[in-house]
């Protein structure tokens, strides 16, 4: 099965940042610059001109911003439009033919903080709609996404947890 890792901006992803890579990796916004994954995916334009672009990395936004070089959209129906840069990584994985997906990084929940501090920052991380979203798409034939935790605490995702990845 094609597997992926995603990673959020959670502060639990911090403990898994040296794990070994076996896996295509997707990240969200400044990743790079603590982790060297494959795909970058940022879903704020405003973000966008921050972002440090580096040759033979794929960079990501939402759909309907063509306007930025060096980033290709990630395509979704309305149904399934994300509002943030994790949840648009799944997305990204899940069109490009990810069927194993694990998440790291993924604090909802548990926190409401990031490793990264923006100008903007709403309190809260997650939405229903975006669980209800993921919780779709792990639904989906063939699909299976997985929330990796270091902890024993239960993310608000109805998904499969696990410590390690396979």
């Amino acid at each position: 099965m094609k597997t992926a890792i995603v990673w959020f901006n959670g502060p639990s992803r911090d403990s898994y940042l040296n794990i070994e890579k076996k896996y295509t990796e997707f990240g969200c916004n400044h990743i790079r610059r603590h982790r060297a994954v494959d795909h970058v995916c940022v879903y704020d334009p405003i973000t966008v001109p921050y972002v440090n672009v580096e040759p033979n990395v794929k960079y990501w936004t939402r759909n309907g911003h063509s306007e930025f070089e060096h980033f290709k959209q990630v395509w979704y129906a309305i149904i399934n439009q994300p509002q943030n840069s994790g949840v648009m990584a799944v997305r990204c994985a899940l069109n490009l033919g990810y069927k194993k997906i694990y998440i790291i990084g993924c604090d909802w929940g548990i926190t409401n903080k990031s490793v990264y501090q923006y100008k903007r920052q709403s309190e809260l991380k997650y939405s229903n709609s975006q669980c209800r979203l993921l919780e779709r798409w792990d639904k989906e034939p063939g699909v299976e996404i997985i929330v990796v935790r270091n902890d024993n605490k239960q993310r608000d995702l109805r998904l499969l947890h696990t410590e390690h990845i396979q």
